[in-house]
């Protein structure tokens, strides 16, 4: 049983991440902690703080787990085994190298870090201590997104020709990290890690960057949308676009020799959604597969959970980590 502490009251771990922790059989929600004035690094707004630690006390009455005013004094406590790290992306490398030099496995959310060489110095920081390090893009555990290999694996679409994958959602607001490229915002880093994580998957690790496009919108100072093209060594191509100033979408097409595979909410589904696969075409696969609920967040944790207990999969998982740094580095290069 995995012992793991938050570092941070987010959004994203109050609905997503606690309730698959809580329903989880192989980890148990230890511990929440809010930052401390000197944790924050800027002018402390006191009735910010003093909110910030109401909630974090509330959040662990309500889920029977401690809260702590501070990360250090959560991350020195040595009941807990691990973090979850739901934070602003600029913050990942110094609070996830702190949790790793205390002991601590490390679950980040996604993405991994802002940058190539951030990611590696924690991967690199993980591997000397044998702990995991685990990046979030938890839709890639669902049992959908399985049963999808499994068919093309079956030859279900044929050979393979193409993919296409899209993430996207309407403006969020001046004042979200994610519009400010100090907070390690912007669209690629955000929404385009998942079809690029995606793709990844269905094409295979040698798949590389073949071109990419990055805009901007309302005078931000990154980028707001975009897309790029990936091909592997056979030459199958993977069509990605993404943006977070732009109407929803949040869709997978995968276009075979034989048959046509269509998804929708790939990247998203609630935990109570029963979700479905298309396929058309002339092909004797082709019909509609529909999947069970299914809770992509705590089959995340489970990976995690391995992590830390497998060697062999700890470092596949460093490597996946690495390989999507990389190639969300080379969207860059490529789109300027």
């Amino acid at each position: 049983m995995l012992k793991i502490g938050i570092l941070s009251p987010s959004d994203i771990a109050v609905r997503r991440f606690i309730p698959a922790l809580k329903a989880s059989a192989q980890a148990e929600f230890a511990g929440i902690a809010c930052a401390s004035a000197q944790e924050r690094g800027v002018q402390v707004d006191e009735k910010h703080l003093s909110e910030s630690q109401k909630k974090t006390r509330q959040i662990a009455e309500q889920y029977g787990a401690r809260a702590f005013d501070s990360y250090e004094d959560l991350l020195n406590d040595e009941s807990i085994d691990a973090v979850y790290l739901p934070l602003p992306p600029a913050l990942h490398e110094r609070w996830g190298l702190c949790a790793l030099e205390h002991g601590k496995h490390v679950m980040l959310e996604k993405p991994s870090t802002p940058d190539v060489l951030s990611t590696e110095r924690l991967v690199d920081e993980a591997s000397k201590r044998n702990l995991a390090l685990h990046e979030n893009y938890a839709f890639i555990y669902h049992d959908r997104v399985k049963r999808i290999q499994e068919l093309i694996c079956d030859g279900a679409l044929g050979e393979l020709r193409n993919v296409r994958a899209a993430f996207g959602f309407p403006y969020r607001g001046e004042s979200d990290f994610r519009y400010h490229q100090s907070m390690g915002g912007g669209a690629l880093l955000d929404c385009g890690g998942y079809p690029i994580r995606l793709a990844t998957l269905l094409l295979g690790e040698n798949a590389s960057v073949r071109g990419a496009m990055l805009a901007s919108t309302r005078n931000h100072d990154v980028d707001v949308y975009g897309s790029l093209a990936l091909v592997d060594d056979d030459n199958v191509s993977a069509q990605l676009s993404f943006g977070m100033d732009n109407a929803y979408k949040c869709d997978l097409e995968i276009w075979g020799s034989l048959g046509y595979l269509r998804a929708d909410r790939i990247f998203t589904p609630p935990a109570d959604m029963e979700t479905s696969i298309e396929i058309t075409g002339n092909t004797e696969a082709a019909g509609t597969y529909a999947c069970s609920p299914c809770d992509q967040f705590q089959r995340s944790i489970e990976h995690f959970v391995l992590c830390a207990n497998d060697q062999l999969v700890r470092e596949q998982t460093y490597n996946q980590v690495i390989k999507q740094a990389s190639l969300v580095k080379s969207t860059f290069e490529e789109a300027q």
